[in-house]
């Protein structure tokens, strides 16, 4: 009795999970950054590092299709190029080839002294994407994670 009944489920679990390759994969496309997985959003100005910023593609992505996301690097009154920051990633665009669904952008952080009553912030954020119908940042109203901004703090 125990072996019909087991029969019986996997029976009805197999018949259940013959439409499963025609559920569409995905509701929508969109390119948001990975908060979990990038580096710091605060820096000690006399820390030294170089930090990645992660982000990722959700969607479907044809054999031989690249999609190209550009980004906006603005940094606030109290920070400097090369002198509090520099970009390692030169380029404003990543390009996601096939079966790529993370790009780093990354940002080496240089020892210097800040103004506190300056915005000391740095500011990446994803301005388009080379794939018609992607959404910038998470799904919904609010673009969530379209981008992320990164603190430089007093040294205490």
């Amino acid at each position: 009795m125990k072996k019909f009944i087991c029969i019986l489920a996997v029976a009805a679990l197999a018949l259940g999970c013959s439409d499963y390759n025609k559920l569409p994969l995905f509701e929508g496309s969109y390119v948001y950054f990975n908060t979990s997985k990038s580096g710091y959003t605060s820096i000690n100005e006399l820390g030294r590092s170089t930090t990645s910023y992660y982000i990722n593609y959700v969607g479907p992505m044809s054999d031989g299709e690249t999609i190209e996301v550009a980004y906006s690097v603005t940094p606030g009154d109290g920070l400097a190029e090369d002198v509090d920051y520099q970009m390692v990633s030169t380029s404003r665009t990543l390009t996601f080839s096939p079966g790529v669904y993370s790009l780093g952008i990354h940002v080496r952080w240089l020892a210097n002294e800040i103004d506190p009553s300056k915005d000391n912030t740095l500011t990446l954020r994803i301005e388009s994407c080379s794939k018609e119908g992607v959404a910038l940042g998470v799904l919904g109203p609010d673009e969530a994670n379209r981008s992320i901004v990164i603190s430089k703090f007093k040294n205490q």
